[in-house]
């Protein structure tokens, strides 16, 4: 199957599975049965989680404190019809492998979230500091995602182009703090102690892990993966998701590594739809630009590469900015 993204950048949002993106949900799975406690469990807390939701909308202090710290922070994720969630995480993903730990890349994103609407901006850099990658996704609310990469090109992807492309606009549709709520829902989130994460008081939750299979086999090895609370404010703090790899070893057997992936959350706002927030909801941050031989390109449709794209109105100067987009 034709990938929806060019090589580079799926492997960018491959490698940064973060609270977006599930990286233990199968692509066609069965659906696990769940244990009577957890179904329990999670329909008890429809009215913990509506009682905390209030609280946290208005605004009003005191009583939430009272409430679970995971129905805190689902509540702390929570907007008002027509309100805009923002929310800016950064992330490092770390090989370890016989020669030690090594820092692969770092990345910063913003999300503006309303509904179904998504503006999603992603930068990644070097373990030197270096921008290496650049990525400004808008998807409307009918799913139609367009997309400005570091250089300025431009493409357009639907749902419709292939199951790769449903899927990623899918789970960028759904907002990048899904997966949080997703699993709280789902009564997923296991208290697991006390600990510090990005220098606050955490009380860390990890991800029960999926049971059965998929209609093509077994499920593939699902990493470790943990979310953590704020304990004094309730706040949601961080993801790590830790996965074991064989690693080559010259010509002989594979080494035991793992790749961990560190994700820190820096804010999280609830915006009111005025004329500038909408705009940051709407509006590309990244400009579109004139390739090297000063053309604009496409916009490139579905999965093909950029270098594909036809050229027109070409005669620019190379690198400048096109208006509109």
């Amino acid at each position: 199957m034709s990938s929806v993204l060019p090589d580079l950048e799926r492997d960018l949002v491959e490698a940064a599975g973060r609270w977006l993106t599930p990286s233990d949900r199968p692509v066609v799975a069965r659906t696990p049965r769940r244990s009577r406690r957890r179904a329990v469990r999670s329909v008890g807390l429809v009215a913990v989680v509506a009682t905390a939701a209030v609280f946290e909308l208005l605004g009003v202090r005191g009583a939430p404190r009272s409430l679970d710290l995971a129905a805190r922070a689902y509540a702390q994720t929570s907007a008002l019809p027509g309100q805009i969630l923002y929310a800016r995480v950064t992330g490092t993903s770390v090989v370890t492998d016989t020669t030690g730990a090594h820092e692969r890349f770092t990345v910063t994103i913003q999300e503006w979230h309303r509904g179904r609407e998504t503006h999603r901006l992603e930068t990644y850099r070097s373990p030197a500091g270096w921008l290496t990658a650049a990525l400004d996704h808008v998807i409307s609310a009918d799913g139609v995602m367009r997309q400005i990469n570091k250089q300025g090109g431009y493409r357009i992807v639907r749902p419709s182009d292939n199951q790769d492309a449903a899927d990623v606009i899918a789970q960028q549709q759904a907002g990048l703090i899904e997966d949080f709520r997703r699993r709280y829902e789902e009564g997923r989130l296991d208290p697991s102690g006390d600990v510090n994460f990005a220098g606050r008081p955490a009380r860390r939750y990890i991800v029960t892990p999926q049971t059965g299979g998929t209609a093509i086999g077994p499920l593939p090895p699902q990493p470790t993966q943990a979310f953590y609370v704020d304990r004094e404010t309730g706040s949601p703090l961080g993801y790590t998701s830790t996965l074991p790899l064989a690693m080559p070893r010259g010509g002989g057997p594979s080494a035991q590594g793992t790749t961990r992936f560190v994700e820190t959350v820096r804010a999280i706002k609830r915006l009111d739809p005025t004329p500038k927030n909408l705009a940051k909801l709407h509006d590309f941050a990244l400009p579109r630009r004139r390739d090297a031989q000063g053309c604009i390109r496409g916009p490139v449709q579905g999965a093909r590469n950029s270098d594909t794209a036809s050229r027109r109105d070409c005669g620019g100067t190379p690198g400048a900015v096109v208006d509109g987009g």
